[in-house]
């Protein structure tokens, strides 16, 4: 951050701290760890906005000033334009909430002084944003919603999707030559918005489309710019129908390819990922202690897909005693194991690192997380997390929810203790992975419900460890778990999907 900026931000808090009690200041936007910006953004989390409007008013009179709806543009004050967004507390929190849950998030353009804050930006500028002074517990806030949620995501891809349909639809009927100008404005608009969310880019607003558009990549810059000379809607509605398949939450396992369950050659297993990868899977669920399966997906076309990882303790911790986490687990052993399995997955990094083996006795002490965080800094692993193991009936602690991306717990007709859990652990933007829906294969000769228990465990919307050892196996999980392809009417109803 350069002499003056920092300067600037500087004189803003002072001047906070002498006219403000209880409000919290965020830096936002291109400001933030940016040597190269225009103007200074900032948010306002405030107890009372129209109060906060009325002492920045008397603050800045004078001055030039200008106001569109909740934000203030300062001009002349400081040597760069400043604006300030203001926002209510439990606007602030419900919109995060929302965010996190997947639920009802609204979409509609809000006005902002840098142009429209649009869900996905908003998220995008808090994740990224500097916490100046914080009255409401931000840095809390910022931790959890730095955690990628595929709940809200995938809700932001649902809405483009909707929208798209009706404004084709739209479209194709009408003979108004301004309505048509306006509906393909609109088609281009949510367009470029999924592409953008597609391509890990998400969008603040619509301004400097120009810019947007050339951060794309290559295939997305083709689509949007012959969007309407191609038809290429329908390119971007199939996009998002791959994205929002079922298949993105399933994550093949490979547990059954360490010999002790079915005995297959090292061509066979590597041929069964390939084919998995060439018909949409993406995720692999591997362990350190699953033989030479990290090896194989290393061989395979899969090394570059999301590969979840676990580290298992030294010895397996027996549940129904106190169990000291040094015995289990160093910061040493952390390390030794994950450089083993980066060695054997022939890659810098693993998307997702779990504690293969967890104690209620750890619950309280979160130092073995904080062993894993130093490795997510180092950019080591992108995501960290635990695998909870059977018969698991206690809630983790919030201290550990905050910094933890991914929680791996067995879902089965033995194991159904998580389900009271879910929906506590989504708030936290975590992803739930459900395992063991067939306890560990001794369910499978059960065929006649093999759907069944998919459907049964993704009626929570989380994403599902299956493991398979056949081409057969691999199509009809495929099948089982596609959005669109649920089963009948009947099933759909009775599992609620």
């Amino acid at each position: 951050m350069n002499e003056e900026l920092e300067k600037n931000i500087k004189n803003i808090k002072e001047l906070f701290g002498k006219n403000f009690g209880s409000e919290s200041l965020l830096q936002v936007g291109s400001s933030v760890n940016k040597d190269n910006y225009n103007d200074i953004d900032l948010l306002i989390i405030s107890n009372n906005k129209k109060d906060t409007l009325n002492k920045i008013r008397d603050i800045f009179e004078g001055y030039k000033m200008s106001e569109i709806d909740d934000s203030i543009k300062i001009s002349d004050y400081f040597k760069t334009e400043i604006s300030f967004a203001i926002h209510e507390k439990e606007q602030f929190l419900n919109r995060i909430n929302d965010y996190i849950s997947g639920e009802d998030m609204p979409c509609f353009h809000k006005t902002w002084s840098t142009g429209y804050w649009l869900i996905e930006g908003y998220i995008n500028d808090l994740k990224n944003s500097r916490v100046i002074i914080d009255n409401h517990g931000i840095n809390n806030l910022i931790k959890l919603i730095n955690k990628t949620s595929i709940y809200a995501e995938n809700k932001i891809l649902m809405d483009c999707r909707e929208e798209l349909t009706l404004k084709q639809n739209m479209l194709n009927k009408t003979t108004d030559d301004i309505e048509h100008n306006l509906i393909q404005q609109d088609l281009f608009l949510c367009s470029l918005r999924t592409l953008s969310l597609l391509s890990n880019c998400p969008l603040r607003g619509f301004k400097k489309i120009e810019e947007k558009i050339e951060k794309l990549p290559n295939d997305y810059r083709k689509i949007i710019m012959n969007l309407f000379k191609e038809n290429n809607v329908n390119r971007v509605i199939k996009l998002i129908n791959e994205k929002l398949d079922g298949v993105n939450r399933l994550y093949m396992g490979t547990w059954q390819f360490n010999g002790q369950f079915k005995t297959l050659t090292e061509n066979e297993i590597i041929s069964l990922l390939n084919y998995a990868k060439s018909k949409g899977i993406t995720r692999y669920d591997t362990a350190l202690a699953y033989g030479k399966t990290e090896e194989y997906i290393s061989k395979s076309n899969c090394r570059d897909d999301i590969i979840l990882t676990k580290i298992p303790a030294k010895t397996k911790p027996k549940q129904d005693e106190i169990c000291n986490i040094n015995d289990y687990y160093t910061k040493e052993y952390i390390y030794e194991c994950l450089t083993k399995s980066l060695k054997n997955l022939d890659r810098n990094f693993v998307d997702i690192l779990l504690l293969h083996n967890w104690h209620d006795s750890w619950n309280q002490n979160p130092e073995v997380i904080e062993w894993l965080l130093e490795l997510k800094e180092k950019q080591l692993v992108k995501r960290i997390g635990i695998s909870l193991p059977n018969n698991y009936q206690k809630r983790l602690n919030d201290n550990i929810l905050y910094d933890i991306d991914v929680i791996e717990a067995p879902y089965n007709i033995e194991n159904k203790w998580i389900e009271k859990d879910i929906e506590y652990y989504k708030k936290h933007n975590i992803e739930i992975i459900l395992r063991s829906l067939f306890l560990q294969g001794k369910m499978l000769g059960e065929a006649n419900n093999y759907e069944e228990y998919i459907q049964n465990a993704k009626k929570f919307n989380t994403s599902l460890v299956i493991g398979m050892t056949t081409i057969d196996q691999i199509e009809k999980n495929i099948n089982c778990v596609r959005s669109d392809e649920n089963g009948t009417k009947e099933k759909r109803n009775k599992y609620k999907l």
